[in-house]
């Protein structure tokens, strides 16, 4: 998929916005968070490493969820929406970058997109060395584990910091999915 301008998809997407949102009158809104009186404060660690956990008993523990996992109050409108808006992956991992680089003192970083999983524990999840970056996820079901073309980096990748700055990080030109992974694998 090429570059989207944003002008043009930001329009669209207001005029949906407003089309399917009427305005709402602000006692319909959900209360502030500091005046929600259902949230309980810290979870336990060990409450979010529950091992083992079946689909369905995660469905039957939350029947307000919809498939998907999506949620919605049902009894106010959520003050914020997320999700309908265009997104620029390369800026996000481009500030995860900064981020590593500045605060964590690394020197490589792995970008690992949330629905990748490893099938073979055999790959090596390790810092390359400069000028050899891997990309973890080549062969992929989804791909019917076929290296479509030699470029590809999406998915799981694991460089350098020497080498994602020599190529001076993922391209911030890139709107919605795709584009910004194929670009840097141009670069390798």
């Amino acid at each position: 998929m090429g570059a989207i301008k944003l002008e043009e998809v930001t329009e669209a997407q207001q005029q949906k916005e407003k089309e399917l949102s009427p305005p709402l009158s602000k006692s319909e809104y959900c209360p502030e968070l500091e005046k929600n009186i259902y949230l309980k404060g810290h979870i336990g660690q060990a409450t979010l490493l529950i091992e083992e956990l079946e689909e369905g008993e995660v469905a039957n523990a939350n029947t307000d969820l919809d498939p998907g996992g999506s949620w919605k109050p049902l009894n106010c409108t959520a003050r914020h929406k997320n999700g309908d808006n265009l997104f620029n992956k390369g800026r996000i991992m481009n500030a995860a970058f900064l981020f590593a680089q500045q605060k964590l003192n690394v020197n490589c970083v792995v970008f690992h997109d949330v629905d990748m999983f490893p099938q073979d524990d055999r790959t090596p999840y390790e810092c390359p060395i400069i000028n050899e970056p891997r990309h973890l996820g080549a062969f992929v079901s989804s791909l019917g584990y076929q290296l479509w073309y030699k470029e590809i980096v999406g998915g799981a990748l694991a460089i350098n910091i020497n080498d994602y700055l020599r190529v001076n990080g993922f391209s911030n030109s890139y709107w919605a999915w795709g584009g910004e992974d194929d670009d840097m694998g141009l670069f390798f």
